[in-house]
């Protein structure tokens, strides 16, 4: 199976390296793909936004790829919405290492509940570890014990890191 992450290295990662963690590809933010409040025509984009209704009419739109919720809220009908629309919600790792110890498990009691509610709905699930810098690059085998910790099981796990692979052919 081919793995997939996305990035907020400045310039990428090279292709070497990627394969060395265990992806098939390393995206980087800005270039491949968009990380925004709105859909962005002509570019694949991750609709991020706090308003519910931008984040339900985004879903529509066909350069959006997936919704990222912030702060990983648990908002019962965006999700459901996703869900009919067959758009993936995105499990951004990121706050996961770039918060101080103290703070992490709320945000893994965050993500488990937003887990939860997504898989009730039977949406789907992109995983990524939206690193700031080369410190912060985790390979494919830590994802996805990180991604076990938070709840998803081996085939959701699979998928979730597998699902960018379905926008982004080489």
């Amino acid at each position: 199976m081919r793995y997939f992450d996305v990035v907020s290295i400045s310039g990428g990662v090279d292709p070497k390296l990627a394969a060395r963690l265990g992806f098939s590809r390393i995206l980087a933010f800005g270039s491949e793909i968009v990380i925004s409040d709105r859909p962005h025509q002509g570019k694949r984009c991750i609709v991020s936004s706090r308003d519910e209704g931008m984040l339900i009419k985004s879903i529509k739109d066909q350069s959006v790829i997936g919704i990222a919720i912030p702060d990983n809220e648990i908002i019962g009908k965006v999700i459901a919405a996703a869900a009919g629309a067959e758009k993936p919600i995105v499990i951004d790792l990121q706050p996961l290492f770039a918060q101080q110890w103290r703070e992490r498990p709320r945000s893994i009691a965050r993500l488990r509940g937003l887990i939860k509610e997504a898989i009730r709905a039977r949406a789907g699930f992109i995983c990524i570890s939206n690193a700031k810098n080369p410190n912060y690059l985790v390979s494919s085998n830590q994802m996805a014990e990180i991604l076990k910790l938070i709840g998803l099981d081996d085939k959701k796990r699979k998928n979730a890191m597998a699902k960018l692979g379905e926008y982004f052919d080489n």
